[in-house]
């Protein structure tokens, strides 16, 4: 009820009262009288309100309780994960419809069973270590395992734990929810198969490929050097030509091995001064003498591994240099704290790139200017977007239309995980 409405109850329900003390002495009423046959009335009323009430809000609320007791198991019956329940004994007490179609047991095969029936030996103290924890209250996050089919095969499975208690707060048993994830494990072994299949072919591309390719550079200047007096402008051209497509495919090779070994190195995440990193790698580089390469704000220590940054850092400032348009420049290298990530940016002023190629620039063996007067793969910027992914970052072009300068951002994280290598190559 809105505030105006019972103002407004209160004013006639005074102006009501005022009127009832004024008119019932008119009629030989005696008001204290009429008060209190009243009140018996009203009284009566608010017993029979209540007697009539109580019972209808207790079978309302036992009403919303079965309800709700029907949607659980109704969601327990139509899941397509395994539920069910056992004592702090491990004796299976309830199970359904997904277990039974997981495990190959009925409900009434399953219902009185111990555990172990579907715990390889290996991992029974594990089972009963867990138990332990469940009957202390604790609930047991997502793991995963493996567990016994009644036809002896062998599932990969992910459990969730919790406690059952009973009305006074005591632990009486546990639910376990199982999702069989079998499937998935196989697909990820397959994709490993395939992608370490992948590097092989890579690798013997890159590496056997390679022998011939000098051969063929070693004897075009043979041959050159045979001709002596006898090179003319054009044969000098044109062998200047066919060395630098050798050059070029040697380069190609190896940029695909570092391609497919992207994300899939074996190294430790460790301490790293991003500022000193940078300033070895122009140490390092010969990338002349007219460019300047500066930090222009104060770099942070992360927790990561060495090469992935460092091979990021070099390919885009490699691209910085390579594709400027003057013989001299600037590249400026910070960094901005974002959370649990740093965001990276190395910038140019060079010609820039339009809007319309910032997307191609990180497709596979694509350049932005023909290879005649550019040398390289096309993979630079692929391996940069591969590396950075496989960090869970992103990284993304810059520039502004009209003006000259290209910044290229990407995201890495405060911190790299070990897991986060535990399937690397």
């Amino acid at each position: 009820m809105q505030e105006v409405d019972k103002v407004m109850l209160m004013i006639w329900g005074g102006l009501g009262m005022t009127t009832i003390m004024f008119v019932l002495p008119m009629f030989g009423i005696d008001f204290s009288s009429f008060l209190t046959e009243v009140g018996g009335i009203v009284l009566s009323l608010c017993f029979l309100s209540l007697a009539f009430l109580v019972p209808k809000r207790q079978r309302a609320q036992e009403m919303n309780e079965r309800k709700q007791q029907e949607l659980l198991a109704s969601i327990v019956r139509t899941s397509d994960d395994a539920i069910l329940s056992k004592t702090l004994d491990g004796v299976i007490t309830s199970w359904n419809a997904a277990a039974e179609r997981m495990f190959g047991y009925t409900a009434a095969e399953a219902i009185g069973l111990s555990a172990n029936a579907f715990i390889r030996g290996e991992d029974q103290e594990e089972e009963s270590r867990f138990l332990r924890h469940m009957a202390e209250g604790k609930v047991l996050e997502r793991y995963e395992t493996q567990r016994l089919t009644k036809d002896g095969r062998a599932l990969d499975v992910a459990i969730t734990m919790s406690p059952l208690h009973d009305g006074a707060g005591k632990v009486v048993g546990i639910s376990k929810i199982v999702r069989d994830i079998t499937a998935q494990k196989n697909a990820a072994a397959e994709l490993l198969r395939y992608s370490q299949e992948v590097e092989q072919f890579a690798y013997i591309a890159s590496h056997d490929l390679k022998a011939p390719l000098r051969g063929i550079d070693n004897l075009a200047k043979w041959i050159m050097e045979d001709l002596g007096e006898a090179m003319t402008p054009e044969i000098q051209k044109n062998f200047d030509l066919l060395r630098a497509r050798v050059a070029r495919l040697e380069t190609l090779l190896g940029d695909i091995l570092k391609y497919s070994r992207a994300g899939r190195i074996v190294e430790e995440p460790r301490e790293l001064d991003t500022g000193e990193l940078v300033h070895s790698l122009t140490r390092l580089h010969p990338w002349g003498d007219d460019f300047e390469i500066e930090c222009v704000t104060e770099m942070p220590v992360i927790h990561s591994p060495r090469t992935p940054l460092e091979q990021i850092f070099t390919n885009l400032i490699a691209n910085a240099v390579k594709h400027h348009d003057k013989q001299a420049g600037r590249v400026e290298i910070s960094a901005a704290d974002r959370g649990g990530f740093f965001e990276f940016c190395v910038r140019d002023d060079g010609p820039g790139i339009p809007e319309e190629f910032h997307d191609r620039a990180f497709a596979l063996f694509q350049t932005l200017k023909p290879r005649d007067t550019q040398e390289g793969s096309g993979l630079g910027m692929s391996i940069v977007k591969k590396l950075v992914e496989w960090q869970g970052g992103r990284v993304w072009i810059d520039s502004s239309p009209g003006a000259r300068g290209t910044a290229v951002h990407f995201l890495w994280p405060r911190r790299t995980a070990e897991k986060e290598l535990e399937h690397a190559a």
